[in-house]
């Protein structure tokens, strides 16, 4: 892109008046704004161009300054990291339910995403005598609480196993026998019935 004369002339004039200019845009400030808006919305190609030549004449300093923007917001990185992925989830042909509409697909979204699930759901590590113990102990609670209300507990999965939940200590939970047979296979925000 090469600049015309009436621009460099421009240029230096901002240049020797300073305080002119910073009161210009000051005063007009929503003005220049609106104007920048309009025309990048109207060449989107020279505004990717601008973009990139940008970054590359100042790719150290943005990525140090992505890096201390990720480093002092770890939770705005999470939730960013959670939204992109879902969009992701969605743009996955369902290739298993091609012949059927966007709200049966909806419907089976979480069978078919199960498996990604259950592999993001961040389990705590546990060696097997640790897991067997834990278990021992969540099956034990239910039984002694079982056995001094007379109430019949299950031990239940939080995420459903067939939902792509773990049988892990993590995802399990003590509910009492009506609840749980109420809860039925629903995710833990899903409304009973």
């Amino acid at each position: 892109m090469t600049r015309t004369r009436g621009a460099i002339a421009q240029q230096k004039w901002r240049e020797r008046h300073p305080e002119k200019t910073r009161e210009y845009t000051r005063l007009h400030s929503r003005k220049i704004a609106d104007c920048a808006t309009r025309w990048a919305k109207e060449n989107p190609e020279k505004v990717a161009i601008i973009q990139k030549r940008r970054y590359d004449k100042n790719k150290d300093k943005v990525t140090a300054k992505n890096r201390r923007r990720r480093k002092a917001h770890p939770e705005k990185v999470t939730e960013y990291a959670n939204a992109a992925k879902a969009i992701r989830l969605r743009a996955i042909p369902l290739r298993a339910f091609k012949g059927q509409d966007d709200a049966a697909r909806q419907k089976n979204m979480d069978e078919l995403h199960a498996r990604t699930r259950s592999k993001s759901m961040g389990f705590s590590d546990l060696t097997t005598e640790a897991y067997r113990e834990s278990l021992h102990k969540i099956y034990g609670q239910a039984a002694l609480m079982r056995k001094t209300d007379g109430i019949i507990y299950h031990v239940d999965h939080k995420v459903p196993l067939g939902r792509g939940g773990k049988h892990h200590p993590d995802n399990m939970q003590i509910l009492t026998g009506l609840l749980n047979q109420q809860k039925g296979d629903k995710m833990p925000k899903e409304k009973r019935q």
